[in-house]
């Protein structure tokens, strides 16, 4: 006799977490403070590498550079993904470069990235208009109060569609919700290629609005 049986609650869409292509050259522009750099630096990083997950990227070992491209499987869905290394890629690498096995010196302070990913959200979160008060008081506008990490995915699909016009199964297959890679064959590896040119549309249109 519960009375309610029938009657369902509407839920609302999911609220998108993106930038835009506008927002996310503001975001890479910005002069920040000295600690939000990497934390910045590594959210474009993410961004070019197709939206790839923080703790994916803090994860990956020197040994996962194979032939000029990163190939490694995405913890959350074990799914294989490779990314060919662009200039633009390769310099951010270098700029945050590991001391040990790791590709990025994020692992060479910390012991779970899931610190790190806490202190990145919150700097990305700080980013923006500072101004000092009486006694040397900050008082911060964010320019994004909401962006994390997790922005950075959707970021990518956004631009990759509204801005550069990829067709949406080609965006699926750079993000990796199709079938996994076997690199070793051969009609994977023209398919690449052509992924390869769609993700290089992104980083010219995210690097030199091209």
């Amino acid at each position: 006799h519960y009375p309610f049986r029938k009657f369902k609650i509407k839920q609302d869409a999911t609220r998108k977490k993106a930038l835009s292509l506008e927002q996310l050259h503001t975001l890479r522009n910005w002069e920040v403070e000295e600690y939000q750099e990497r934390y910045r630096d590594l959210f474009i990083l993410m961004v070019l590498m197709r939206g790839i997950n923080i703790g994916d990227l803090c994860l990956l070992k020197k040994e996962d550079v194979i032939d000029g491209r990163i190939e490694y499987k995405r913890q959350k869905t074990h799914k294989a993904y490779s990314i060919k290394i662009e200039p633009e890629i390769q310099e951010l690498i270098d700029r945050y470069a590991g001391q040990g096995e790791y590709l990025l010196n994020v692992m060479d302070t910390y012991r779970e990235y899931d610190d790190f990913k806490s202190r990145m959200n919150k700097g990305l979160k700080e980013i923006g208009e500072v101004k000092y008060k009486k006694q040397g008081r900050k008082e911060k506008t964010p320019l994004f109060p909401d962006l994390s990490t997790n922005w950075a995915r959707h970021t990518f699909a956004t631009i990759a569609l509204n801005e550069c016009e990829l067709p949406r199964d080609m965006i699926s297959d750079l993000l990796g919700h199709s079938e996994g890679l076997d690199v070793t064959n051969i009609y994977i590896k023209q398919d690449l290629a052509k992924m390869d040119a769609a993700a290089r549309k992104v980083i010219d249109k995210v690097m030199y609005d091209k």
